[in-house]
């Protein structure tokens, strides 16, 4: 009989709700294992390598995915909790198995049919017995007690009932049920100590993987500082030899305090400044008068008459648009910042300069190549316009 499990429930994992990439194929992978008697089969060549399966499509894709160390720790981990369903499961099917067994068992006690007639009787009844063509020679002898267990009586098996106790057992089954308590224990026992043993196996090989990531994090940290160190230096030593040029400031001219300040002692012992003189109004001289001249009125020659010129048909629609004006002086110049700042998509400190590409038109950081191609390739699917990601 199959014995049916539900990998969800045994490895913890929801991957409809989490944020995993492969969600379809990671609950492909459950349904599938969940089907195959685990049980029963154990974790055979076709289970680790679903669990593995499994576990690449689980990964985080952003820090994780494709690192084959991570997958085989999450595989290991994965193969460890299966383990250990397995052996439990196995221990209750057992324990339930022994439990049936003693269930079953219907305590029976023998009826032996025991002749209490005196030998004479009894064998004056055996021959009334016999049929009536039967010629006896000699008379039969009294029939001699045969022990009980040289022949045995028939025996007849009785179910006891409920209210009524069974019988004393014989001396050989308290020695058969006391072996069996002594041998259920020490399996217990064994059980109790491999489960255990198993635990802190693996408390110890969680203990060793979470040393080896956090050196491999710190090591890769040095490493990146020292291959960093060059770019940096040349970086400052370029911004050092070119600094930035100041930014331009209005011309702000301030209003001048008037000399009775009192807040200004030292301008009261300054000289006084003379007023400006007014400016006065100086009238024009007169003008003479012009002479007159007397003229005969002429009369112009009549316009000449010129026909009017034939007008195109206009044509049916709408207007001609207006033309649009565009500003082709760019409002803002973006300058590129320096490699400091990591990248503010992936989180991870760039490298090199080639890797990097920068915001041309808004802010003027830093990403990784690799990271706005997928985003942009995102956005494209998406039908939107790729503007800057960090405003």
């Amino acid at each position: 009989m199959v014995q049916l499990w539900d990998a969800r429930e045994v490895l913890d994992m929801r991957p409809h709700i989490k944020g995993f990439e492969y969600k379809a194929r990671a609950s492909n992978i459950l349904t599938q294992i969940s089907t195959l008697d685990v049980v029963q089969r154990g974790v055979d060549q076709e289970m680790t390598a679903q669990l593995r399966n499994l576990a690449a499509c689980t990964l985080c894709p952003r820090w994780h995915s494709g690192d084959e160390s991570q997958i085989n720790s999450t595989t290991l981990k994965f193969r460890q909790v299966v383990e250990r369903f397995v052996v439990v499961s196995r221990a209750q099917r057992r324990e339930l198995g022994r439990r049936n067994g003693q269930r079953r068992q219907i305590p029976i006690f023998d009826v032996q049919q025991q002749d209490q007639r005196p030998p004479a009787l009894a064998g004056q009844q055996h021959n009334r017995e016999q049929p009536a063509n039967r010629v006896h020679l000699r008379p039969r002898q009294a029939p001699v007690p045969i022990e009980r267990a040289a022949l045995p009586l028939p025996q007849v098996r009785v179910p006891v009932p409920l209210q009524q106790q069974a019988p004393a057992l014989p001396e050989e089954q308290p020695n058969e049920l006391a072996h069996r308590v002594r041998q259920d224990a020490n399996l217990a026992g064994v059980f109790q100590q491999l489960y255990s043993f198993r635990i802190e196996e693996d408390w110890e090989l969680a203990d060793d993987m979470l040393h080896q990531i956090i050196q491999g994090h710190s090591d890769r940290r040095e490493q990146n500082q020292e291959r960093e160190r060059p770019q940096v230096r040349a970086e400052r030593s370029i911004a050092r030899d070119h600094p930035r040029p100041p930014r331009a400031r209005a011309d702000v001219r301030l209003r001048p305090r008037p000399a009775a300040n009192i807040q200004a002692p030292d301008l009261e012992q300054q000289p006084a400044i003379p007023p400006a003189p007014r400016p006065r109004f100086v009238p024009p001289p007169p003008r003479s008068p012009a002479p007159v001249a007397i003229r005969q009125p002429t009369i112009p020659p009549a316009p000449r008459y010129i026909p009017p010129l034939a007008r195109a048909p206009r044509p049916y629609g709408p207007g001609a648009p207006a033309a649009i004006i565009k500003n082709t002086q760019p409002q803002h110049l973006p300058r590129r910042q320096p490699l400091d700042d990591d990248c503010y998509v992936c989180y991870e400190a760039i490298d090199h300069l080639d890797d990097a590409v920068w915001c041309k038109a808004e802010c003027g950081k830093n990403i990784h190549r690799g990271c706005f191609e997928q985003w942009a390739r995102e956005k494209i699917i998406a039908g939107q316009d790729i503007t800057c990601a960090h405003w």
